[in-house]
């Protein structure tokens, strides 16, 4: 029987939200990001948790999901909009004093629309990845409505 992991809340200030989530493992292993699939959480993957204990998992609330900040009136929830916060967030985890320290490239895990997210992080920002783990996921679909299956 895996123990259960331990769930630490955690709190980033971004320049225009809160960022929430938990961590839970070393603090001194490597970092794996976490992002949830649309309409979820960062509990989606508590049940990977005590499975991943060689790692610092650290799961977050997307933005306007769960416990994390919304984005203000008007604003959109594209998926390129995602990217400022996470490239904010990478940078804050830096930090010595951030509630989360750790050095770039992470590991990131990316379920459904957070492994579409993750694609485009990677693909963008390969310096801040190490791995990239898709679950039910594929990437963004890029090609014509007529040629995609």
């Amino acid at each position: 029987m895996t123990a259960s992991p331990r769930f630490e809340p955690v709190y980033f200030p971004l320049r225009h939200l809160q960022l929430a989530g938990w961590r839970s493992g070393p603090a001194d292993a490597p970092l794996c990001l976490c992002l949830h699939g649309w309409q979820d959480n960062a509990n989606s993957f508590a049940a990977l948790a005590p499975y991943l204990t060689d790692v610092q998992l650290l799961s977050i609330d997307l933005p306007g999901h769960g416990q994390s900040g919304h984005r203000s009136a008007g604003a959109h929830y594209h998926f390129a909009d995602w990217l400022d916060e996470l490239c904010e967030l990478l940078q804050l985890l830096q930090q010595p004093s951030a509630p989360v320290h750790t050095k770039l490239p992470i590991h990131l895990i990316g379920h459904s629309m957070g492994g579409m997210i993750g694609t485009m992080l990677a693909a963008t920002f390969p310096e801040y990845i190490r791995s990239l783990i898709l679950l039910d996921s594929f990437g963004l679909v890029t090609a014509e409505e007529q040629n995609t299956t």
